[in-house]
């Protein structure tokens, strides 16, 4: 049962002046942001997933994954002949949230040959974000009720006929299960959210928070200094933290290729508290271009508390980089034993092009999902 992901991100570093300030965007609420200076044009991101059921052998299928800022095709790269189990959008699903982006996108994840495609918004996203509305007290209050309306038509977009009819599922922020056609039931972790760059607020920057706020770690099991925030959907309870076969995010986690061009980390340490915790058998992400790449960690046994703070190797054996083996016009890879039993994740960030042509080979990644049977189905079956 294979799986894939696809992911793209804007080449220019997230600084204000690079962003749509909060006047342009509540003057002109669909965003077509005639009056801003754009940035280059985005690079895609790319990751194969592949899967087998540990019950029962299935025929080998893909689930691609896409961020690809309201572009309509994967040109050069093409996935309407390579058959898959799901398709994942790991968010931005535009450059600023406008309808005819997300009209593309659709256009593009109608292109690719899988049953299911799962989806989640991203940073760019500012219609899907209802935070990001302007407030009553801005001279800008007028334009309100325009905002409000797209908000609603965004919504309605990517959970009406129009997108479930492909296939599409809107995940929930949180935890979602997914059946696939072979009958291996995927556990998801989704998350949309990323920390706001300084000086970036909601009108600029959806799904965004304060890098001190957790919102996934619940009060006692996140690192001091962060404050719990979010809603209760986005916990990692400590009774739910071994359910998650992959984790989603729009966004890396602290130390796991995050790092710029400039060579900083931009990840999120909450969200590394939550991954170091949950042990999930894949993360996958975007977000940070320069970040391609993929690597796997074998977690230490840990018994008890964890510590106050994290840094770069706490509760880590060893870490490699993994190039994969190239063929077929991709880097596979596959989740091991260890993997399945939580004691390795394998971190994938998938970023594929350049500002003008391919330039990285997607991922393919072989791995293993709890499977179950229809009831209907499983009837008499041992």
């Amino acid at each position: 049962m294979p799986i894939s992901i696809l992911t793209s991100e804007p080449q220019f570093k997230y600084q204000p002046h690079n962003l749509p300030s909060r006047r342009n965007h509540l003057q002109n609420p669909l965003f077509h942001m005639s009056q801003v200076k754009r940035p280059p044009r985005p690079q895609r991101r790319g990751l194969f997933f592949s899967s087998t059921s540990s019950q029962w052998q299935q025929q080998q299928r893909s689930l691609s994954g896409l961020d690809t800022h309201g572009y309509s095709s994967l040109t050069p790269t093409s996935l309407s002949s390579v058959p898959l189990d799901a398709a994942i959008h790991c968010g931005d699903l535009s450059q600023y949230g406008s309808l005819s982006d997300y009209k593309n996108t659709l256009e593009l994840l109608r292109s690719i040959a899988a049953p299911i495609k799962l989806v989640i918004p991203g940073n760019h996203d500012l219609s899907l974000n209802s935070s990001g509305l302007p407030r009553s007290d801005t001279r800008d209050a007028p334009d309100l009720t325009e905002r409000q309306s797209l908000h609603t038509q965004a919504q309605r977009f990517w959970t009406g006929t129009e997108a479930r009819e492909p296939g599409i599922r809107f995940l929930s922020l949180g935890f979602n299960e997914v059946e696939l056609e072979n009958k291996g039931l995927l556990k998801i972790y989704a998350t949309p959210y990323t920390p706001f760059p300084p000086g970036v607020d909601d009108s600029e920057w959806a799904f965004g928070y304060k890098s001190n706020e957790d919102l996934y770690n619940p009060l006692g099991t996140g690192i001091w200094y962060s404050i719990p925030s979010g809603p209760p959907e986005t916990k990692i309870s400590e009774e739910r933290k071994g359910e998650v076969d992959i984790l989603i995010s729009h966004g890396p986690p602290r130390y796991r290729l995050d790092r710029t061009e400039e060579g900083e980390n931009v990840g999120c340490k909450n969200l590394w508290r939550a991954v170091r915790r949950c042990k999930p058998k894949v993360h996958c992400f975007g977000h940070v271009h320069a970040g391609y790449g993929a690597e796997l960690v074998r977690w230490t046994e840990e018994n008890g508390d964890l510590p106050k703070d994290d840094d770069m190797d706490d509760g880590i054996e060893e870490v490699r980089n993994i190039n994969g083996d190239i063929g077929d016009g991709v880097r596979r890879l596959v989740v091991s034993e260890e993997g399945s039993g939580r004691k390795e994740t394998l971190f994938v960030n998938a970023a594929l092009l350049g500002q003008e042509m391919l330039e990285k080979m997607p991922w393919l990644v072989e791995m293993e999902l709890s499977g179950r049977f229809r009831e209907e189905e499983g009837r008499g079956k041992s």
